[in-house]
């Protein structure tokens, strides 16, 4: 048997959040976690009732927005996007239910961006080139080191910013090593900022596509977690930007994805790394595709890449800032 809590419980949880709505839900404590049957979120954003059980996923689709789940899985798809969800979906009595923690830190940002509060303008986006120095970062047979091709692709971005009338601040100018501690130190310097690190991955010689990290929020376990430890309950300053992060970490992958063949991306992800964890900002971590990967190293070698990379960036943070404003609808902002 699972137990139900009366509703307003959730009810006060998102509208301190997001907006001051009143909506019945209906709280299911399984495993001692809150969770939502995935019913009421297919009534609450009018995406109508899931439309597919097939092959262990649920879908749910209304006139612009749509939701895939994995039944037992953390992967989800929102508009379009994979995602890595805090929590399995579970099934208890035969319902499938959704964490509280995913509804309210993954799902509601990324569907109802134009609700985050505190609304947050962007002036400044500090850019962050991983690595430096003699830390050469990922190495591969086909392509420069990360540190040099990260650098390059910072200067892009720079460039491409200022044509946005954005300022911008790079936490390293030159082949020099910046401790972690001092690239998160620079958002404390800066108003209405957004920090982005940027990254090229290694892994096994089949690991390919884009991924982009934003900070797991306060008592879930990372994307290479199973479970939360006793440390992921300490509240981090990257946790007040947490719903910030993750809709500035889905405007950038689906940018970013289709460098290297949208089926090939790896998705949003949570992480605490110190640039995450630490920064005084919405910030994320994004990685531009593997450099042990021949087709993903080859594609990055061409003079050309690094220049698109930004490009999409770019592109990327403007759909973030366009849907916190609620100026064009995020579906439509990314077309």
């Amino acid at each position: 048997m699972f137990r139900k809590i009366h509703f307003s419980k959730l009810i006060f949880f998102i509208a301190s959040s997001f907006s001051h709505e009143a909506f019945s839900w209906e709280l299911i404590k399984v495993n001692g976690r809150d969770h939502v049957r995935i019913e009421q979120v297919a009534e609450f954003y009018n995406l109508g009732r899931p439309v597919s059980y097939g092959a262990g996923q649920i879908t749910m689709a209304g006139a612009t927005s749509s939701l895939t789940f994995s039944i037992g899985g953390r992967e989800a798809v929102i508009n379009g996007v994979k995602h890595w969800l805090s929590f399995p979906i579970v099934e208890s009595q035969g319902v499938p239910l959704l964490s509280r923690t995913d509804l309210s830190k993954t799902i509601e940002p990324i569907m109802r961006p134009e609700r985050i509060v505190p609304r947050r303008l962007v002036e400044t986006v500090i850019i962050d080139p991983g690595h430096g120095g003699e830390d050469h970062g990922a190495r591969g047979r086909w392509t420069r080191d990360e540190k040099d091709l990260v650098l390059e692709s910072a200067k892009h971005l720079r460039d491409e910013l200022r044509k946005e009338n954005l300022r911008t601040v790079l936490t390293r100018n030159w082949d020099i090593f910046v401790p972690l501690s001092e690239r998160a130190a620079v958002t404390q310097k800066h108003r209405n900022a957004i920090f982005v690190s940027l990254h090229f991955n290694h892994g096994g010689v089949h690991a390919t596509g884009t991924e982009v990290f934003a900070i797991a929020p306060r008592g879930a376990p990372a994307t290479m977690q199973s479970s939360p430890s006793k440390n992921d309950y300490i509240r981090l300053s990257g946790h007040a930007f947490d719903t910030h992060s993750v809709l500035l970490a889905d405007a950038i992958e689906r940018r970013i994805a289709p460098l290297h063949g949208k089926e090939n991306s790896r998705g949003v992800k949570k992480a605490r790394f110190h640039v995450l964890r630490d920064s005084w900002c919405p910030a994320v971590l994004v990685e531009g595709g593997f450099l042990t990967h021949r087709s993903d190293a080859t594609r990055i070698a061409r003079s050309d890449f690094t220049r698109k990379f930004a490009q999409a960036i770019r592109q990327g943070i403007r759909d973030y800032m366009n849907a916190l404003d609620g100026r064009v609808s995020y579906t439509a902002s990314t077309k």
